[in-house]
């Protein structure tokens, strides 16, 4: 059953609507005993009989999952290495990229800092001594070199995305005081390059935290400066030899500000941007959500999450969000041009299991659909299955 938000903040009334679209179910694209004790952090799409899934099926065990549009297998990874998978994108069967760590086999897990986690997922990461590209050219991966980080850090890929081109959004932290330092990169003929944001209004140092984009000439990088004492997000767009800087709209204030929490692309020049409190915990304060057309910003009914997970557009141009409503599993809401729907998970695994989480989105190109990539888990999270659902495609 699918039904409309209508509240502006959490705990919302819902009442049900009957359109065609909304009574599409969500259909479960693996089943949980095919995914035992995986977490799938990240999904990708070049057409329906070319999805892929990426994550863990234990600590430095990385896993990636191919459907060819009749079956689901396991795809090697190309090398004996340790490595944990994070980020996946697919622009064609043949220019597939992975993002990940490579970790140290025997080391203790490391915290991740709160900045940097994701609600619904683990609060830990392997041990790691650098951080991982590999691109597949449809008979062999070949790795994009990282540098190593220095003794006391971790290596951490944020965000990733491959439109004509790599970017990066890597954030390494100390293990010890949790100190970040994020940064954009763009991989050229000569290796990664780091590209400086603008500064803040005042001068301050933007910490970019999402990537998106259409091509090369239309990226866009999600951010957040310190004003004031308080956080507040900003968003960049390249568009192939220098950048533009756009405020993002404001809202009702908060104590600490807010940041940066999603971005989808929406054809060149037009992007969807999401702002959370700045907070590490449940604040019931909606999230804002913008579409920039180019020339101004149009604001968003307040979200029905305070933080989402994943944002996308289907193969439609629908809006879609993940999040939690309340505490167990993952609800999905999708904007239909002037209110937000609520559609849940695929009842053959919530009713197995206590919890979930989507972690990433991926349209299908040639479709309407929208695929989904994260995990189902039991109460203590000693039990995971990943997660792959779609909506649309069958």
């Amino acid at each position: 059953m699918k039904t409309l938000i209508t509240g502006a903040v959490l705990g919302l009334a819902l009442t049900t609507t009957g359109t065609a679209y909304a009574d599409v179910p969500w259909a479960l694209e693996q089943p949980l005993d095919s995914a035992s004790q995986r977490i799938y952090d990240d999904v990708a799409a070049s057409g329906p009989g070319d999805i892929w899934v990426a994550g863990q099926e234990a600590p430095g065990v990385g896993v990636l999952s191919h459907w060819d549009g009749t079956k689901w297998a396991d795809v090697p990874l190309g090398s004996a290495d340790s490595v944990e998978l994070s980020k996946v994108e697919a622009p064609a069967a043949n220019d597939v990229w992975v993002a990940g760590t490579k970790t140290k086999p025997g080391k203790a897990a490391v915290r991740l800092p709160d900045q940097l986690r994701t609600p619904g997922a683990s609060a830990v990461t392997a041990a790691a001594e650098t951080s991982l590209v590999r691109h597949w050219d449809g008979a062999t991966w070949t790795d994009l070199k990282r540098p190593d980080v220095p003794e006391g850090w971790q290596p951490y890929i944020a965000d990733f995305k491959v439109a004509g081109e790599a970017w990066l959004i890597s954030d390494d932290f100390n293990t010890t005081t949790f100190e970040t330092k994020p940064k954009v990169e763009r991989l050229t003929a000569t290796g990664w390059q780091e590209m400086t944001l603008p500064p803040g209004p005042a001068g301050q140092k933007v910490d970019p935290s999402r990537v998106d984009g259409t091509g090369p000439s239309d990226i866009w990088v999600g951010g957040d400066y310190q004003q004031d004492g308080k956080a507040v997000p900003v968003l960049n767009h390249w568009d192939g030899a220098k950048w533009q800087q756009i405020p993002m709209p404001g809202g009702r204030d908060y104590p600490s500000g807010w940041i940066f929490n999603a971005l989808a692309a929406d054809g060149p020049g037009a992007v969807y941007a999401v702002a959370r409190p700045n907070a590490f915990n449940p604040t019931g304060i909606p999230v804002r959500i913008a579409r920039w057309d180019g020339r101004e910003w149009m604001q968003l009914a307040d979200g029905p999450f305070d933080e989402v997970n994943a944002v996308a557009l289907d193969g439609a141009g629908t809006l879609w969000t993940a999040g939690w409503i309340e505490a167990g599993h993952t609800y999905l809401a999708r904007w239909t041009g002037t209110e937000w729907y609520k559609d849940v998970l695929p009842e053959e695994a919530t009713a197995k299991t206590d919890g979930s989480a989507v972690l990433g989105f991926a349209a299908v190109p040639g479709t309407q659909a929208l695929v989904t990539a994260g995990l189902f888990s039991n109460a203590d999270f000693s039990r995971t299955w990943g997660m792959v659902a779609s909506h649309g495609l069958r």
